[in-house]
């Protein structure tokens, strides 16, 4: 049996999308965790100010975990990427507000 041309397109979309999408998973992953890790290393006094660099970074990360999670297959990789990224989000913007943005 052999398949028609939109048939093959459709399969071969599948399969791409979900290689994707399960990759957006773990890229939310490592890019959660590498934001929480940055934003424990800029809690040193004089550091403070580069959370606003960060953050932006962190935000990217939490909108493709978000992404991640839309696929059931990977939901789970993308909810520990969220919840990473939005812990490091609030350690960041903690610590923007008890050095007043700058310090």
């Amino acid at each position: 049996m052999s398949m028609t041309t939109e048939e093959t397109k459709m399969a071969v979309f599948r399969i791409i999308g979900g290689i994707f999408t399960g990759t957006l998973g773990i890229i939310g992953i490592i890019w959660g965790a590498v934001g929480l890790i940055l934003s424990f290393v800029f809690l040193i006094p004089l550091l403070g100010w580069v959370n606003w660099l960060i953050i932006p970074f962190i935000l990217f990360g939490i909108v493709i975990s978000i992404l991640g999670a839309a696929n059931e297959d990977t939901k789970t990789l993308g909810v520990i990427g969220i919840v990473l990224g939005s812990g490091a989000f609030v350690i960041s913007v903690l610590r923007l507000a008890l050095g007043g943005g700058v310090i």
